[in-house]
């Protein structure tokens, strides 16, 4: 109560009192009105199953895309991680988040850390011939064909790896790595070689 002190005794006081009572009343009625809004679309965006925040547990957790000249991508929704963030804000301001939106932030962050590695992976494969010196091509071929073939041999077949498989994602992500950086430190000590 900041007016019952030393500030009651102006003139204008109790009408400012009364207005910052209202203003206050007005935010949390917004506040109400916003957080409703946000679940009712959120709610709605989870049911349409073609919507970007609704992560399609059982489907590939990377692909070609063929618009973009076969450039490697990921399927895990931005929209996804958006989602996550707003949840957190919303139930820090005491609200109560909805079970199925909760349930989508769950499973957001279950895969979160999968979807960043393979996404780092994703840029470096779609790059990978701007960061190989054409001078150098020939001798990283063989790290080159390795790490391609991580997505399209049949035995590693990237088809099969779906989110709602977490041990298979698991191991997927482990090879995919584990294939990039031997590829990364080839190139990286030619590299270093050809500067000295």
């Amino acid at each position: 109560r900041p007016l019952a002190g030393f500030l009651k005794d102006l003139p204008a006081a109790r009408d400012i009192a009364r207005s910052c009572k209202k203003v206050l009343a007005e935010l949390k009625d917004q506040r109400k009105r916003v957080f409703k809004e946000w679940s009712e679309e959120v709610v709605n965006q989870l049911k349409d199953k073609s919507d970007p925040v609704a992560l399609e547990m059982n489907g590939n957790v990377m692909e070609f895309d063929t618009s973009q000249q076969g450039a490697l991508k990921i399927t895990y929704s931005e929209r996804l991680i958006q989602l996550v963030k707003e949840a957190r804000l919303f139930e820090q301001m005491g609200n109560k988040i909805p079970e199925k939106v909760s349930a989508a932030v769950k499973d957001g962050l279950r895969f979160y850390r999968f979807a960043v590695q393979l996404k780092q992976i994703c840029n470096f494969y779609n790059h990978l011939t701007t960061e190989l010196l054409s001078s150098q091509k020939l001798m990283v071929l063989k790290h080159a064909v390795a790490f391609e073939q991580v997505f399209t041999e049949k035995k590693n077949n990237m088809d099969k790896v779906r989110w709602d498989d977490l041990q298979g994602l698991e191991m997927f992500t482990q090879k995919v790595k584990d294939s990039a950086e031997k590829l990364r430190a080839v190139n990286r000590r030619l590299r270093n070689g050809h500067m000295q």
